[in-house]
């Protein structure tokens, strides 16, 4: 700090809360987001007094991508199919650090993570070893129809397995096709009620259109023409003269 004299500056906590009037954006933010702290005061020293300075955090900034390490060591599995879990875990930054502290540096180096999966319907285990910097896996399963978890551990040359955190456990579905098959069900056959609408459907009359009556007309006619001629009878008969006639019948 050249030119000003360390013994007399001023140490101003990060909480400090400064009277300054607030933008409309600021106030904006603050009643969407109000469990945020949106201010953060940044000491600048010139000469042997502090100026303060707020930096105000921009609704931009709040989002994009999501962080990296959410500061909690846990496990997590969810069942893809009858025979893959996928698992994703995290270990934090503290944690790890805290181990390396105290393990040392050296034993620290040394360590291993793997996970260990268990069976819990059939009581069998196995372990998967992880290459570093890894926080997924899909694990392949040979049992189906089976409560399964899986352990986050470590090996540590001394001291042994340390296991870090332990996931929910899960049912996966079988592989098989069920033994319970329905049996067969004929289809309904109508009803009285569904019968006798169906048949008053077909008595009721239909429209005939010009073409089709004409062709009915002459159907008639020639019945009618070989008729008398057919027939020995000497009794006059009635005889159709005209379609006319006929329809006015």
């Amino acid at each position: 700090m050249s030119g000003i004299d360390i013994a007399n500056s001023v140490a101003i906590p990060v909480n400090l809360k400064i009277n300054q009037p607030i933008s409309e954006e600021s106030e904006r933010i603050l009643q969407k987001y109000p469990q945020l702290n949106t201010t953060i005061e940044n000491v600048d020293i010139v000469g042997n007094s502090p100026k303060l300075s707020t930096v105000v955090i921009t609704e931009e900034s709040l989002t994009g991508e999501l962080p990296s390490e959410y500061g909690e060591t846990r496990i997590v599995i969810q069942a893809r199919d009858p025979h893959w879990v996928w698992a994703y875990w995290e270990f934090s930054s503290i944690e790890r650090k805290k181990l390396e502290i105290e393990l040392g540096a050296f034993e620290y180096a040394h360590t291993q993570l793997f996970l260990k999966v268990f069976n819990k319907s059939l009581d069998y285990t196995f372990e998967i070893l992880l290459p570093e910097n890894c926080d997924n896996w899909y694990l392949s399963l040979n049992d189906s129809d089976c409560d399964y978890f899986v352990q986050l551990c470590i090996k540590i040359p001394t001291t042994g397995v340390k296991v870090l955190a332990t996931s929910q456990t899960i049912h996966l579905p079988t592989d098989k096709v069920s033994e319970n098959l329905a049996e067969w069900v004929p289809a309904n056959p109508p009803k009285e009620e569904e019968k006798n609408i169906e048949l008053l459907n077909e008595s009721e009359p239909k429209e005939i259109s010009k073409s089709e009556l004409k062709e009915r007309i002459e159907i008639i006619d020639n019945f009618e023409l070989h008729k008398v001629i057919d027939s020995d009878s000497k009794t006059e008969l009635p005889s159709i003269s005209s379609s006319d006639e006929l329809l006015k019948r």
